[in-house]
Formats: structure tokens, sequence, C-alpha cells
């Protein structure tokens, strides 16, 4: 039993329970939509000391368009990397050594410097995690604006005018002052929202979004993602978001893909994976989360342990020094596998983890965003 799927923009909400069959409509309905992004067996590895150890390890991600896809994750799973491979922004002791990166079926990772370069800010672009490090302090809003403006066929006389008519379609006041500023003169609020009227300039088809509010009040970061998603859908592009904050992935992402240590361990619509986490990982994230609609009664249940060091990643399953269901056969990665529609999962045990599932935490924030956003 499915409890829910996220119903397109616009289109009613579907809160009650679904019975497997319904599901796989829905399903199918919301994957109708072109398909976009396509990673396919990603692998990167970065050099210390002359020794190459794995980053990401083997992941594969789908995007359509309108969708929002979630990457979620302990700080230092690889969500990071996974993008800048991607995008191809890696730093030099990091590299992706095989899998395929398919925009609208050409492949980003077989392009040439030059070629990429071209197709940044113009079909892929990115909002990083902070603005003034990622904002050029010497240069003008506008200058900055322009650059990505440009890469689109668009007269010179009318460059100013689409920059400050970005900087006010992403609530900035007074677009027209503040189109000259510095980075420096703007809030930490401002210089976001500047990045997100950047990332969205050249009406790109992919927006990757990398904990692009980490450093903002709650109140602006629901602003600039609800920002975010009203243009990535209006554009008709795909956003995929990085977090580690499942509330924001329970109000803002259609379907959800969770990554430990380099793998994706877990993947599925949002409210099927809130409702059914089939694999322990997911498990202990989401009983993690704080309930504000019950009495503090104990403790929140904590993952124990830590996530493996890049340089002594245990053998097998990457989760196994930290499970409560290892067993024997832990030793031996377990590849992806269905355990319901459109759902997967890396556990030799999933079964047993989805007898075990009471939903009420998953959902209680799936319920709590639903009430929000209906506000």
């Amino acid at each position: 039993m499915v409890r829910g799927v996220v119903a397109a923009h616009g289109a009613p909400r579907v809160l009650r329970s679904l019975n497997d069959a319904d599901a796989r409509g829905l399903l199918k309905v919301m994957s109708a939509e072109p398909e976009l992004l396509n990673v396919r067996a990603l692998r990167t590895v970065v050099d210390i000391d002359g020794t190459d150890y794995v980053i990401v390890d083997g992941v594969d991600l789908d995007v359509h368009a309108g969708q929002s896809v979630a990457l979620v994750g302990e700080s230092g799973s690889g969500k990071s990397v996974t993008a800048l491979s991607i995008a191809r922004l890696n730093a030099r002791n990091i590299r992706t050594i095989s899998g395929q990166a398919m925009l609208e079926g050409e492949d980003l990772l077989s392009l040439s410097e030059r070629e990429m370069r071209a197709r940044r800010g113009r079909d892929i672009s990115m909002v990083f995690q902070e603005p003034m490090t990622s904002l050029n302090p010497v240069l003008t809003v506008f200058t900055q604006l322009a650059e990505i403006i440009r890469r689109r066929p668009v007269a010179r006389s009318e460059v100013r005018a689409r920059a400050i008519a970005l900087l006010e379609s992403v609530g900035i006041s007074t677009p027209e002052a503040r189109v000259d500023m510095y980075p420096h003169q703007l809030s930490g609020g401002m210089r976001q929202r500047v990045m997100l009227a950047i990332a969205i300039a050249a009406h790109p088809r992919i927006v990757i979004a990398d904990e692009p509010t980490t450093a903002l009040d709650v109140t602006t970061q629901a602003q600039i993602l609800d920002l975010l998603r009203h243009h990535v859908r209006n554009m008709r592009a795909g956003m995929l978001l990085i977090t580690h904050d499942m509330g924001v992935v329970a109000r803002y992402a259609d379907s959800v893909n969770v990554m430990y240590s380099g793998c994706i361990v877990e993947r599925a619509p949002v409210r099927e994976l809130f409702a059914r986490p089939a694999h322990p990982y997911t498990r202990g994230l989401l009983k993690s989360i704080a309930r504000l609609d019950r009495p503090r009664v104990s403790r929140l249940p904590a993952i124990e342990g830590l996530p493996p060091q890049l340089t002594s990643r245990p053998a097998g399953c990457p989760f196994q020094p930290r499970c409560a269901y290892r067993v024997a056969r832990c030793a031996q990665m377990p590849p992806l596998a269905a355990v319901g529609a459109s759902h997967e999962a890396a556990c030799c045990r999933a079964a047993e983890v989805l007898e075990s599932v009471t939903p009420d935490a998953g959902m209680a924030v799936m319920e709590t965003t639903d009430e929000a956003a209906a506000r």
C-alpha cells in the first residue's frame, strides 16, 4: 500500500492512501514528462597522496521536465561531488573515471571543456551553498547577470531590462538600484536571490541546487525554495535538489534518492519513501526527525557511529557497521532492487525492514509540509 504521491504543480494534492494499482497509474503520469537528465554508473575518485579513493560509486539518476529530484544524505555522503561531476566543476584532484551524464541525449562527460563551458548557464546551471563565495566580489550584479543572459540570443539594448526583470522576479525590491550594486552591499538573502536569478537567466534545462539555503534563516529559506521551484516548473526544466534536511525534501521534492558513502541506497517517490522506508539508513534518518505534534518523552533516536572515511570504506554494504539489521550477507554489496512501485532499495533485508516500519514519523513530516503549503 502506497500512502500517497505528490501531484503536479497546480493539481489537487493526493493525501489519502492509494492501492498499488492507483499508485502505478499516478507514477506513470508523473514519468510521462520528457526525460531531461539521465546519469548512469557515475564513478568519481579523489587523488590523495597518489592513491585514488572512490567518492561517487556507480550513481544512477533521472530527472524529468517539471520535476524536482532530491539527493539526500549526511555530510560527506558524496552528494555535492555527484552534482559537481555532472556539471564538470570538480577540483583538479577529483576526476570522473566512468559513467554517463546524458542531458537531452548528449553526454556531458564526453564534451570538450570548451563545449561544456558553452552549456553551463545555458543548458545546465547551479545554485551553490554560499553566495558570497560564488558571486564575484569585484563585479556588479548586472555584469554577472549579463554574462548569463547573453548565453541566449538577445539584443544588447535589452540586456539591462532583462537583468532588472530577473531581479524583480526573484523578489528583490528596487531592482533598478540593486542591479548596479556589488555582492558585499547586499544581505545574505538578497545574494542568494541574485544567485537564483543567475541560475535561471538563460532558461536552462536542468538546475542543480546544492544546499541553496544553508546560511539563511527559516523564513528566507522557504521563500528561496518556493521561488526556485516556481521558476523551474514554469520553465518546464528539471531540478536536482541536494540537501540533508528531510523537511525540505518532504515539501519540495517529487522523488528522492538517498545517498550513503557514495552510493544510492534507496530511491522512491517522496510520499512512498516517507511512508515505507525500505533501507535501514533511510529509516534512521526519518526516526531522527523531531516531532512537534506530540509531547517530548525521550531523546531522539540517533544512528550510531559515523559514516566511513574515504580511506577505510568497509567491504560490501557501506552502512553495515552502523546497521541494526546487519547479517553475514552484508559483506557483499546488494544491488538496488524493486520493493514497490518505482521504489528500490539496496538492502538484502529490505522486506523485513518494510514489515517493521511504522510510518508515523515520515508521514507526520509530509502532513506538516502539506499544511504549510496550503497556507
